[in-house]
């Protein structure tokens, strides 16, 4: 039990076991009372004594019976609530309806349990009801109400009403009212010392704007400074310190990230956030409270908040007279679904959780949580720091188990370098896994649940990885076997690299083993469904039973005897799903899932959001061909677009054929088209074919063969899968492997990689770039041009110096009297950081559902034209176009420099400050 390494000095704890909720998202204290009111989202409002030992919550009313009611999502109760008994809900109608969001006051009943009156009703105020209303509602030490509002649109395109930078609505901002001091003909009075009650057009109730999704604020007692956390889009999760009149950027920004330059800066300065998160991290921030209870006095005016999705707490102090953080720590990891945080009557902070994902739409009986130290913050000394005192092996030299620890196969084993799994389960005492708790698919497992997996390669043991549940987060571990085969021993945190084997840290085990994926993955119905396997597990007492049937089943990858879509599928379920699924962390949308059907995974005739890597006309998949195919294409280089990006080194070869044939097979007329491929794609294609019939066998036929493969990423992938396959001439094979390996381009160079040994490889910078490795190099102006203009940097394709290159990107004539080396590598590094509106990614939606993506060139009254990386222009007529959104990142890729090596970056930079 325990970790060998010191936990977060936090937990949490069911502070009402007894109690439980369905999808809630609001809690308050009712003044003058020990009792707590939590909202739910489909319309119920609860009460209860603030007692641990409270046995049940009593109904207060259920908004489903006002006419039009959708979901409710915030409460306050008057600051003179023991005198006038009025309470203030907000409340939205289904979205699209212009006055759909609701802000009531209501009266409270004075009866034992108290109960809401529906029939006293006062409505306040009305706005634009959407999929961001956000609704948290907060009273001030000097009696005002705050509001927050969303803005009130689906995640894509961003801020499609453009409401984030315009005070003349009251979406995206947080509002402040009166609500003692009704002006004249309204409900409610504006407060005279509002920032925008002087500014024609504006909406004096705004206090601050430009904000997504403002998801729950605190206002603190104490100090009266507003603190919020504010939902992010795509990269960044955001924590603010509201000014009067401040702008928090939505859409122009997200965090540091610029968004949306199109749209139009309101009246005042963008403020950046007190605290960003990226979504490595946090994925939807919740805002909690300022900490003022007297259980944790060291925590003392923290903000302390958390993240819906990953379920870790944070506490931040700002010191608001230097504008800057001066601490901000992680306090603890909860795996619980924090909606919205509260305080008790002992100033106590609550955690409500939510019982379930949005994204996945799989609830449970949610509860509140009290933050409390963690017993266990310390490192646990006597955790095993050998396999064999873990208590899983009867014999551990033998691999053993022990008795209760069962052994267990998958339908489908993950690609692992050629490694083959051994799998078992243990389970404490007595415990079953509940198959019934949680959907088919998501068993409620005991605590104390450990899983193992042990890989071996040529028969000698390498690793054996752990999970274990503590029963709040599943905790992984990887024992290093000796080279004797004896015993293993626990690998650091950060992992280890040895010549044949990379044992990964343990963060990166998350990546795959995360919320969305399970976190346990080949223990589902869909991997273990395979012989008597299930029923046997049944009657050894691992599940409590058998799992409900019919769901889809997983088949071998590599069962010749199984049918291809099903092979194919399942390849791709268990190297790619765990994070290619809704709401996990592949930033493109593809849906890998094995049950996903193939027409909604988002794949056939998909555009690839992050670059086709100059496949002719290349999509994610083309159906029927692979060579343009960017899916197949990431599977086969081991280049910078190199996928699965964690888990192994090597390629698979048989998942290659098998991912090659099943494209290859995919009906072309029942998906959408792709972009059409170049005209020299007919002649590629062409010398593929040759090169593959029997009568080229000799040196002098095969290398025309190759000079024409190797001058398109497509016909390198084709050369490639040729030596794969030895189509290519023993006599020949030795050059073409050196041409490719050798070759100028960075995306060809890296699907010949593997045909060379490791020692002979590239030192490529990778994915964490140090500048500072790069410009303490001395570059040569001469090699960074031949770079440059024979295209290994990738560079050639979109700028121009001189009368050479494309005309997608500027001209970077003059470039070197402009910027410094120093300027210019940040610019390559951070292309994003600061892009010229004229060269601003543009992605058009067409009323079919297909995309189009260019620089904007054109824009009329009747249509559009967009100018795509090969110069095309496309038109657009506008009754075929439903929206056009400019994109938040440059057309240039951020990782241009990876697949090259620290001195050809150093020449590449050289060239360009050399441009004068």
């Amino acid at each position: 039990m325990g970790t060998p390494e010191p936990p977060p000095p936090y937990k949490v704890e069911d502070a009402f076991p007894k109690i439980k909720f369905q999808r809630p998202t609001e809690i308050a204290a009712m003044p003058g009372s020990d009792r707590l009111f939590v909202v739910e989202l489909q319309g119920k409002i609860y009460s209860f004594p603030d007692r641990r030992d409270a046995e049940r919550a009593d109904l207060a009313v259920d908004l489903a019976a006002l006419p039009g009611f959708h979901q409710i999502y915030g409460i306050a109760f008057h600051p003179q609530f023991e005198r006038n008994r009025y309470v203030y809900l907000m409340y939205a109608q289904k979205a699209g309806r212009a006055d759909g969001s609701h802000l009531s006051r209501f009266v409270v009943k004075p009866t034992n349990p108290p109960t809401i009156d529906l029939a006293s009703e006062t409505l306040l105020l009305t706005w634009y009801s959407g999929g961001h209303n956000a609704g948290c509602l907060r009273f001030a030490p000097d009696g005002t109400l705050y509001l927050a509002t969303g803005d009130g649109a689906e995640p894509f395109p961003p801020d499609r009403l453009n409401v984030g930078q315009t005070v003349n609505d009251l979406m995206s901002a947080i509002l402040r009212i009166d609500v003692d001091h009704p002006d004249k003909g309204k409900a409610y009075g504006i407060p005279r010392d509002n920032p925008f009650v002087a500014m024609a057009g504006a909406r004096p109730e705004i206090w601050a704007y430009g904000l997504r999704n403002p998801w729950r604020f605190t206002i603190d007692p104490v100090t009266s400074e507003l603190w919020a956390a504010d939902v992010g889009w795509e990269t960044w999760e955001m924590v603010h310190r509201i000014e009067r009149g401040g702008n928090y950027g939505w859409p122009v920004m997200e965090g540091p990230l610029k968004v949306r330059a199109d749209a139009k800066p309101g009246p005042t300065p963008i403020l950046p956030a007190v605290a960003v998160h990226p979504h490595t991290e946090a994925r939807s921030i919740t805002g909690g409270h300022v900490y003022r209870g007297k259980a944790l006095p060291e925590l003392e005016g923290a903000y302390v908040y958390g993240d819906f999705e990953t379920g870790k707490l944070w506490g931040i102090r700002y010191d608001g007279k230097e504008k800057r953080v001066t601490w901000n720590k992680e306090l603890a990891d909860t795996r619980r679904n924090p909606v919205s945080f509260g305080v008790d009557r002992h100033g106590e902070p609550l955690l409500l959780d939510y019982g379930g994902a949005i994204f996945t739409r799989q609830f449970a009986a949610a509860g509140l949580y009290r933050l409390v130290r963690n017993p266990a913050a310390g490192a646990n000394q006597r955790f095993p720091r050998r396999l064999s005192d873990t208590g899983l092996f009867g014999d551990v030299r033998k691999h053993a188990l022990a008795a209760g620890v069962v052994p267990y196969a998958v339908n489908a084993e993950p690609w692992a370098d050629g490694a083959a799994a051994e799998r078992f389960v243990g389970l404490p005492g007595k415990t079953q896994v509940d198959v019934e708790k949680l959907n088919r698919n998501k068993w409620l497992f005991p605590v104390g649940t450990v899983f193992g997996k042990t890989m071996s390669l040529a028969k000698k043991r390498l690793e054996t990885q752990l999970l274990h549940f503590d029963g709040e987060i599943w905790r992984p571990y990887s024992y290093r076997w000796d080279d004797q085969g004896r015993d293993a021993t626990l690998v650091d945190a950060r992992g280890e690299q040895t010549k044949s084997w990379r044992f990964a840290a343990r963060g990166e085990c998350a990546t795959c083993h995360n919320v969305w994926s399970g976190p346990v993955l080949g223990f589902r119905p869909p991997q273990l469904a395979r012989g008597q396997q299930l029923a046997n597990l049944t009657e050894l007492g691992v599940l409590s039973v058998p799992p409900r049937d019919p769901f889809p089943r997983l088949v071998g990858p590599y069962d010749a005897e199984a049918p291809l879509d099903a092979r194919a599928r399942s390849w791709l379920d268990v190297n790619c799903a765990h994070c290619h699924r809704v709401g996990a962390g592949g930033m493109a949308a593809l849906q890998l899932l094995f049950e996903t059907e193939i027409g909604r995974s988002e794949t056939v005739g998909a555009r690839p959001t992050q670059g086709t890597f100059g496949l002719s006309g290349g999509a994610v998949i083309v159906a029927g061909d692979p060579f343009r195919s960017v899916l197949f294409y990431r599977l086969t280089t081991l280049g910078s677009g190199h996928m699965p990006r964690l888990g192994a080194r090597e390629l698979d070869s048989a998942g290659l054929d098998l991912i090659e044939r099943w494209i290859g097979r995919i009906p072309a007329a029942s998906f959408p088209a792709p972009p059409p491929p170049e005209p020299a794609y007919a002649a590629t294609l062409a010398a593929a074919q040759t090169l593959r019939g029997s009568s080229v066998r000799k040196d002098e036929a095969v290398a025309p063969l190759v000079d024409r493969l190797l001058g398109s990423t497509s016909g390198a992938l084709m050369l490639v899968r040729a030596l794969d396959r030895g189509m290519v001439a023993p006599s020949a094979r030795q050059e073409t492997i050196t041409r490719g390996s050798t070759h100028e381009r960075p995306e060809i160079r890296g699907l010949f990689e593997r045909f060379i040994p490791e020692e002979q490889r590239a030192a490529r910078l990778g994915e964490t770039i140090d500048p500072q490795q790069i410009l303490t190099l001395a570059g040569q102006a001469e090699r960074g041009k031949r770079l440059f203009l024979q295209g290994g940097a990738g560079c050639f394709v979109c700028h121009k110096v001189g009368d050479q290159g494309g005309t997608f990107g500027p001209t970077l004539d003059r470039l070197g009297t402009k910027y410094s080396p120093f300027q210019l590598l940040e610019q390559i590094l951070s292309p994003s950081r600061k892009v010229e509106p004229q060269y601003m990614m543009y992605v058009a939606e067409l009323t079919d559902g297909q995309t189009q993506a260019g620089l904007l060139v054109e824009k009329k009254a009747d249509h559009v034209a967009l100018k795509d990386a090969a110069g095309t222009i496309t038109r657009i007529p506008s009754a075929q176009l439903k929206a056009l959104v400019v994109q938040d990142k440059s057309p240039m890729p951020d990782q241009l420099l990876s697949a090259l090596t620290a001195q050809e970056a150093a020449d590449l930079v050289a060239f360009l400050a050399s441009l004068k």
